[in-house]
């Protein structure tokens, strides 16, 4: 009887297991936490509801990224920029990227310490699509840095290292250009990219 008792009760793990596996979902179809949106309550960049509706967008197709946040910024000098720029964010950028007069924006989005930079044009009736303007990358230490009307720059806080993004007004695209002006060291040159 016992020896019945332990093959009953082998067989029935057995089958448990087996329709346990069946039944794992596959990540794809897992749906979306909440706390990977962005609602009031999780709003550090104080986004109007037309943001948070397009960054909201982008999170949804991207389930596996955040949105970056100034904690993300492994920066020592990310304090005294802050001091020195009252209301600063290193991953939230607020200009006119693509010069139609109206404010655009560019968040950053985070994965095990990669980041992607993404711009959000704004319309008539709320912002355009993302647009993707960097690879993953692990940029912990740099931040946006320009806020001049169709340029962005990213570089590290407070050091000469970053890329600068222009507009092309006959393209409607950002580009790294094949050279540019840097106020204190002249024309430099740099490698021209598309984005």
């Amino acid at each position: 009887m016992r020896k019945e008792y332990f093959v009953l009760l082998f067989i029935t793990i057995g089958f448990l297991s087996c329709n346990k596996s069946r039944d794992a979902k596959d990540p794809a179809d897992i749906p979306i936490r909440s706390d990977h949106l962005i609602s009031a309550s999780n709003n550090s960049y104080n986004l109007n509801p037309a943001q948070i509706s397009a960054v909201n967008e982008l999170l949804s197709d991207n389930t596996q990224w955040r949105l970056a946040v100034d904690s993300d910024n492994t920066n020592d000098l990310l304090p005294e920029m802050k001091k020195a720029h009252p209301g600063y964010h290193p991953y939230y950028l607020q200009t006119d990227i693509n010069m139609d007069g109206k404010s655009d924006f560019a968040v950053a989005l985070w994965r095990d310490s990669m980041m992607v930079l993404y711009w959000f044009g704004k319309t008539d009736t709320g912002y355009s699509r993302a647009v993707i303007s960097t690879d993953a990358d692990n940029i912990s230490e740099y931040g946006y840095l320009s806020k001049a009307p169709g340029t962005i720059s990213v570089g590290r806080l407070f050091a000469d290292d970053q890329i600068y993004f222009e507009w092309d007004t006959v393209k409607k695209e950002l580009f790294v250009p094949l050279y540019y002006e840097d106020p204190d060291e002249g024309l430099d040159s740099d490698i021209g990219k598309k984005r």
